[in-house]
Protein backbone atom coordinates (compact mmCIF):
# COMPACT_ATOMS: atom_id res chain seq x y z
CA UNK A 1 0.00 0.00 0.00
CA UNK A 2 1.25 3.46 -0.99
CA UNK A 3 1.83 5.84 2.04
CA UNK A 4 0.49 9.21 1.66
CA UNK A 5 1.28 12.38 3.34
CA UNK A 6 -1.96 14.42 4.24
CA UNK A 7 -1.44 17.42 6.34
CA UNK A 8 -5.04 18.75 7.24
CA UNK A 9 -5.04 22.26 8.93
CA UNK A 10 -9.23 22.37 9.16
CA UNK A 11 -11.44 24.55 10.90
CA UNK A 12 -14.94 24.51 10.77
CA UNK A 13 -17.34 27.76 10.48
CA UNK A 14 -21.26 26.73 9.36
CA UNK A 15 -20.41 25.29 6.54
CA UNK A 16 -16.84 25.05 5.25
CA UNK A 17 -13.37 23.56 5.82
CA UNK A 18 -10.06 24.19 4.89
CA UNK A 19 -8.28 21.52 3.83
CA UNK A 20 -4.16 21.39 3.03
CA UNK A 21 -3.50 18.25 0.96
CA UNK A 22 0.14 16.86 -0.39
CA UNK A 23 -0.79 14.24 -2.43
CA UNK A 24 1.96 12.57 -4.61
CA UNK A 25 4.55 15.27 -3.58
CA UNK A 26 2.00 18.19 -5.10
CA UNK A 27 0.66 20.34 -2.31
CA UNK A 28 -3.28 21.49 -2.73
CA UNK A 29 -4.77 23.94 -1.17
CA UNK A 30 -8.92 24.06 -1.33
CA UNK A 31 -11.78 25.34 0.24
CA UNK A 32 -14.33 22.70 1.07
CA UNK A 33 -17.86 22.65 1.83
CA UNK A 34 -19.35 20.20 3.91
CA UNK A 35 -21.24 18.83 1.49
CA UNK A 36 -17.78 18.11 -0.93
CA UNK A 37 -15.37 16.19 2.16
CA UNK A 38 -15.25 13.41 -0.81
CA UNK A 39 -13.03 15.71 -2.14
CA UNK A 40 -9.87 14.77 0.70
CA UNK A 41 -11.39 10.88 0.63
CA UNK A 42 -10.24 10.86 -2.55
CA UNK A 43 -7.00 12.03 -2.24
CA UNK A 44 -6.59 9.33 0.24
CA UNK A 45 -8.25 6.71 -1.89
CA UNK A 46 -6.18 7.18 -4.67
CA UNK A 47 -3.29 6.98 -2.54
CA UNK A 48 -4.50 3.74 -1.39
CA UNK A 49 -5.09 4.67 1.85
CA UNK A 50 -8.48 3.19 2.69
CA UNK A 51 -8.41 4.22 6.36
CA UNK A 52 -7.72 7.63 5.87
CA UNK A 53 -10.27 7.56 3.00
CA UNK A 54 -13.23 6.16 4.85
CA UNK A 55 -12.49 8.76 7.97
CA UNK A 56 -13.37 11.48 5.05
CA UNK A 57 -16.13 9.45 3.29
CA UNK A 58 -17.77 8.85 6.52
CA UNK A 59 -17.97 12.99 7.06
CA UNK A 60 -19.20 13.37 3.65
CA UNK A 61 -21.83 10.95 4.29
CA UNK A 62 -22.63 12.19 7.60
CA UNK A 63 -23.60 15.14 5.66
CA UNK A 64 -26.03 13.80 2.89
CA UNK A 65 -23.21 12.80 0.26
CA UNK A 66 -24.83 10.27 -1.51
CA UNK A 67 -21.92 9.01 -3.23
CA UNK A 68 -20.16 9.08 0.18
CA UNK A 69 -22.60 6.61 1.85
CA UNK A 70 -22.56 4.24 -1.05
CA UNK A 71 -19.15 3.95 -0.65
CA UNK A 72 -19.03 4.01 3.23
CA UNK A 73 -21.66 1.01 2.72
CA UNK A 74 -19.43 -0.92 0.60
CA UNK A 75 -16.27 -0.51 2.83
CA UNK A 76 -18.62 -1.50 5.37
CA UNK A 77 -19.75 -4.47 3.30
CA UNK A 78 -15.80 -5.70 2.49
CA UNK A 79 -14.03 -4.64 5.10
CA UNK A 80 -11.88 -1.62 3.31
CA UNK A 81 -10.43 1.04 5.58
CA UNK A 82 -12.22 -0.57 8.22
CA UNK A 83 -13.34 -3.65 10.27
CA UNK A 84 -15.54 -5.45 8.14
CA UNK A 85 -19.42 -4.58 9.78
CA UNK A 86 -22.83 -5.80 7.74
CA UNK A 87 -24.46 -4.62 10.28
CA UNK A 88 -23.48 -0.94 9.44
CA UNK A 89 -23.45 -1.98 6.18
CA UNK A 90 -26.83 -2.55 6.04
CA UNK A 91 -28.24 0.60 7.66
CA UNK A 92 -25.96 2.83 5.33
CA UNK A 93 -27.49 0.97 2.40
CA UNK A 94 -30.55 0.96 3.76
CA UNK A 95 -30.44 4.89 3.93
CA UNK A 96 -29.92 5.21 0.12
CA UNK A 97 -32.65 2.56 -0.74
CA UNK A 98 -34.89 4.51 1.14
CA UNK A 99 -34.18 7.90 -1.01
CA UNK A 100 -34.55 5.74 -3.95
CA UNK A 101 -31.36 4.54 -5.10
CA UNK A 102 -31.69 1.76 -6.85
CA UNK A 103 -28.91 -0.43 -6.56
CA UNK A 104 -28.87 0.09 -2.88
CA UNK A 105 -32.85 -1.46 -2.91
CA UNK A 106 -30.98 -4.02 -4.94
CA UNK A 107 -28.25 -4.07 -1.92
CA UNK A 108 -30.88 -4.13 0.52
CA UNK A 109 -32.76 -7.01 -0.55
CA UNK A 110 -29.90 -9.14 -1.15
CA UNK A 111 -28.74 -8.72 2.24
CA UNK A 112 -32.33 -9.60 3.60
CA UNK A 113 -32.46 -12.83 1.88
CA UNK A 114 -28.99 -13.82 2.60
CA UNK A 115 -29.40 -12.91 6.30
CA UNK A 116 -25.90 -10.30 5.77
CA UNK A 117 -26.25 -8.08 8.53
CA UNK A 118 -29.83 -8.64 8.99
CA UNK A 119 -32.25 -11.33 10.01
CA UNK A 120 -33.38 -13.41 6.75
CA UNK A 121 -36.65 -11.89 5.59
CA UNK A 122 -37.66 -13.72 2.01
CA UNK A 123 -40.52 -10.94 2.46
CA UNK A 124 -39.01 -8.06 2.85
CA UNK A 125 -36.34 -9.13 0.02
CA UNK A 126 -39.01 -9.53 -2.11
CA UNK A 127 -40.59 -5.92 -1.60
CA UNK A 128 -36.89 -4.14 -2.00
CA UNK A 129 -36.14 -6.10 -5.47
CA UNK A 130 -39.80 -5.36 -6.50
CA UNK A 131 -39.30 -1.83 -5.93
CA UNK A 132 -36.01 -1.71 -8.12
CA UNK A 133 -37.46 -3.93 -10.28
CA UNK A 134 -40.40 -1.61 -11.40
CA UNK A 135 -37.11 0.81 -12.22
CA UNK A 136 -36.09 -1.45 -14.77
CA UNK A 137 -33.40 -2.61 -12.88
CA UNK A 138 -32.59 -6.04 -14.87
CA UNK A 139 -31.11 -7.73 -11.98
CA UNK A 140 -33.87 -7.11 -9.90
CA UNK A 141 -36.44 -7.74 -12.58
CA UNK A 142 -34.33 -11.53 -12.58
CA UNK A 143 -35.07 -11.81 -8.77
CA UNK A 144 -38.57 -10.58 -8.93
CA UNK A 145 -39.63 -13.36 -11.32
CA UNK A 146 -37.32 -15.62 -9.69
CA UNK A 147 -39.00 -15.34 -6.56
CA UNK A 148 -42.62 -15.77 -7.87
CA UNK A 149 -41.74 -18.78 -9.70
CA UNK A 150 -40.07 -20.13 -6.95
CA UNK A 151 -42.55 -18.63 -4.40
CA UNK A 152 -39.97 -17.48 -2.17
CA UNK A 153 -40.75 -14.05 -0.25
CA UNK A 154 -44.18 -13.86 -2.38
CA UNK A 155 -46.96 -16.32 -3.30
CA UNK A 156 -45.67 -18.63 -6.12
CA UNK A 157 -47.58 -16.90 -9.09
CA UNK A 158 -46.32 -18.53 -12.63
CA UNK A 159 -48.26 -15.85 -14.77
CA UNK A 160 -46.16 -12.89 -13.04
CA UNK A 161 -42.97 -14.54 -12.75
CA UNK A 162 -43.41 -14.86 -16.94
CA UNK A 163 -44.45 -11.18 -16.91
CA UNK A 164 -40.98 -10.57 -15.79
CA UNK A 165 -39.21 -12.95 -17.39
CA UNK A 166 -40.59 -11.76 -20.64
CA UNK A 167 -39.74 -8.09 -20.09
CA UNK A 168 -35.80 -9.16 -19.79
CA UNK A 169 -36.22 -11.74 -22.76
CA UNK A 170 -37.22 -8.48 -24.72
CA UNK A 171 -34.16 -6.93 -23.99
CA UNK A 172 -32.34 -9.84 -24.92
CA UNK A 173 -31.07 -11.29 -22.04
CA UNK A 174 -30.91 -15.52 -23.29
CA UNK A 175 -31.11 -16.47 -19.52
CA UNK A 176 -34.71 -15.35 -19.67
CA UNK A 177 -35.14 -16.08 -23.02
CA UNK A 178 -34.59 -19.84 -22.44
CA UNK A 179 -36.87 -19.64 -19.02
CA UNK A 180 -39.74 -18.23 -21.13
CA UNK A 181 -38.72 -20.91 -23.87
CA UNK A 182 -38.94 -23.35 -20.88
CA UNK A 183 -42.77 -21.89 -19.69
CA UNK A 184 -44.22 -22.02 -22.95
CA UNK A 185 -43.12 -25.87 -23.36
CA UNK A 186 -44.43 -26.97 -19.90
CA UNK A 187 -47.26 -24.63 -19.97
CA UNK A 188 -46.09 -23.12 -16.64
CA UNK A 189 -48.03 -19.33 -16.37
CA UNK A 190 -49.14 -19.49 -20.35
CA UNK A 191 -50.53 -22.41 -22.47
CA UNK A 192 -48.13 -24.82 -23.80
CA UNK A 193 -46.79 -23.26 -27.19
CA UNK A 194 -44.18 -25.18 -29.30
CA UNK A 195 -43.91 -22.45 -31.45
CA UNK A 196 -43.37 -19.73 -28.97
CA UNK A 197 -41.13 -22.19 -26.93
CA UNK A 198 -39.08 -22.78 -30.39
CA UNK A 199 -38.64 -19.01 -30.91
CA UNK A 200 -36.98 -17.93 -27.40
CA UNK A 201 -34.98 -21.32 -26.99
CA UNK A 202 -32.97 -20.55 -30.50
CA UNK A 203 -33.39 -16.85 -29.61
CA UNK A 204 -31.22 -17.88 -26.50
CA UNK A 205 -29.22 -20.78 -28.33
CA UNK A 206 -27.76 -18.11 -30.63
CA UNK A 207 -26.40 -16.32 -27.95
CA UNK A 208 -24.62 -20.03 -26.90
CA UNK A 209 -27.30 -20.69 -23.72
CA UNK A 210 -26.55 -24.33 -23.14
CA UNK A 211 -30.10 -25.25 -21.94
CA UNK A 212 -31.56 -24.05 -24.58
CA UNK A 213 -28.90 -25.78 -27.77
CA UNK A 214 -29.63 -28.97 -25.67
CA UNK A 215 -33.42 -28.53 -25.59
CA UNK A 216 -33.09 -27.56 -29.34
CA UNK A 217 -31.04 -30.77 -29.97
CA UNK A 218 -33.65 -33.15 -28.21
CA UNK A 219 -36.57 -31.58 -30.61
CA UNK A 220 -34.72 -31.69 -33.65
CA UNK A 221 -33.43 -35.51 -32.50
CA UNK A 222 -37.59 -36.43 -31.91
CA UNK A 223 -38.85 -34.46 -34.42
CA UNK A 224 -41.01 -32.51 -31.93
CA UNK A 225 -42.84 -29.40 -33.37
CA UNK A 226 -40.03 -29.03 -35.99
CA UNK A 227 -39.22 -31.65 -38.69
CA UNK A 228 -36.94 -33.97 -37.67
CA UNK A 229 -33.06 -33.63 -38.54
CA UNK A 230 -30.35 -35.42 -37.00
CA UNK A 231 -27.76 -33.36 -38.41
CA UNK A 232 -29.51 -30.41 -36.41
CA UNK A 233 -29.86 -32.97 -33.85
CA UNK A 234 -25.62 -33.36 -33.90
CA UNK A 235 -25.11 -29.44 -34.18
CA UNK A 236 -27.39 -28.54 -31.21
CA UNK A 237 -26.17 -31.47 -29.06
CA UNK A 238 -22.75 -31.38 -29.01
CA UNK A 239 -21.99 -27.77 -26.85
CA UNK A 240 -24.16 -29.06 -24.24
CA UNK A 241 -22.79 -32.95 -24.11
CA UNK A 242 -19.52 -31.73 -23.65
CA UNK A 243 -20.87 -29.93 -20.97
CA UNK A 244 -21.94 -32.96 -19.21
CA UNK A 245 -25.95 -32.27 -19.95
CA UNK A 246 -26.91 -36.17 -19.86
CA UNK A 247 -29.44 -35.70 -22.38
CA UNK A 248 -27.32 -34.77 -24.77
CA UNK A 249 -25.20 -36.96 -24.19
CA UNK A 250 -27.74 -40.06 -24.78
CA UNK A 251 -28.41 -38.31 -27.83
CA UNK A 252 -25.24 -38.33 -29.64
CA UNK A 253 -24.60 -41.57 -28.46
CA UNK A 254 -27.59 -42.37 -30.42
CA UNK A 255 -26.42 -40.72 -33.46
CA UNK A 256 -23.23 -42.64 -33.76
CA UNK A 257 -24.47 -45.70 -32.83
CA UNK A 258 -27.37 -45.92 -35.72
CA UNK A 259 -25.16 -43.45 -38.38
CA UNK A 260 -28.12 -40.93 -38.06
CA UNK A 261 -26.57 -37.41 -39.16
CA UNK A 262 -23.07 -38.13 -38.50
CA UNK A 263 -21.16 -41.94 -39.96
CA UNK A 264 -21.88 -44.78 -38.04
CA UNK A 265 -19.08 -45.04 -35.12
CA UNK A 266 -19.77 -47.83 -32.33
CA UNK A 267 -16.28 -46.32 -30.54
CA UNK A 268 -18.12 -42.60 -30.09
CA UNK A 269 -20.79 -44.30 -29.34
CA UNK A 270 -19.78 -46.27 -26.25
CA UNK A 271 -17.75 -43.17 -25.30
CA UNK A 272 -21.20 -41.68 -24.93
CA UNK A 273 -23.44 -43.99 -23.90
CA UNK A 274 -20.10 -44.65 -20.92
CA UNK A 275 -21.27 -40.53 -20.31
CA UNK A 276 -24.88 -40.47 -19.95
CA UNK A 277 -25.00 -44.02 -17.81
CA UNK A 278 -22.77 -41.82 -15.27
CA UNK A 279 -25.64 -39.75 -14.80
CA UNK A 280 -27.98 -42.93 -14.60
CA UNK A 281 -29.83 -42.85 -17.96
CA UNK A 282 -31.39 -45.79 -18.13
CA UNK A 283 -31.38 -46.62 -22.07
CA UNK A 284 -27.79 -45.79 -22.20
CA UNK A 285 -26.87 -48.25 -19.70
CA UNK A 286 -28.85 -50.97 -21.36
CA UNK A 287 -27.04 -50.18 -24.81
CA UNK A 288 -23.87 -50.21 -23.56
CA UNK A 289 -24.50 -53.83 -22.83
CA UNK A 290 -25.72 -54.19 -26.43
CA UNK A 291 -22.74 -52.70 -28.05
CA UNK A 292 -20.15 -55.06 -26.38
CA UNK A 293 -21.47 -57.60 -28.13
CA UNK A 294 -20.86 -55.61 -31.11
CA UNK A 295 -17.41 -54.62 -30.49
CA UNK A 296 -14.06 -55.58 -30.42
CA UNK A 297 -12.02 -55.80 -26.53
CA UNK A 298 -10.03 -53.22 -28.39
CA UNK A 299 -12.77 -51.22 -29.50
CA UNK A 300 -13.99 -50.75 -26.29
CA UNK A 301 -10.59 -49.79 -24.43
CA UNK A 302 -10.66 -47.25 -27.65
CA UNK A 303 -13.67 -46.11 -26.30
CA UNK A 304 -12.92 -45.51 -22.55
CA UNK A 305 -10.07 -43.47 -23.27
CA UNK A 306 -11.54 -41.44 -26.00
CA UNK A 307 -11.20 -37.80 -25.71
CA UNK A 308 -14.69 -36.30 -26.65
CA UNK A 309 -13.38 -33.10 -28.48
CA UNK A 310 -15.14 -33.73 -31.54
CA UNK A 311 -14.95 -30.63 -34.62
CA UNK A 312 -18.49 -28.86 -35.03
CA UNK A 313 -20.48 -29.73 -38.14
Amino acid sequence: MKKILCIFCIYFSSSLAIAEIKCQSKPIIQVITLKKLTTVASCYMENENYKEAFVWYLKAANKGDKHAQNLVASMYYFGDGVEKDHSLSFKWFKKLAKSGEVQAQNKVAEMYLYAQGIEENATKAFSWYQLAAKKEDSLSMSKVAQMYYEGKGVKQNYENAFIWYMKLAKYGYSDAQSKVAEMYYFAQGKKKNMKEALVWFTKAAEQEDVFSKSMLGSFYFKGEGVVQDYAKAYRFSLDPAKKDYDYAQNIMAQLYEKGYGVEKDYVQAYAWYTLAASHDIDYATAQLEVLEKKMSKEEIEKAENLELLLPQM
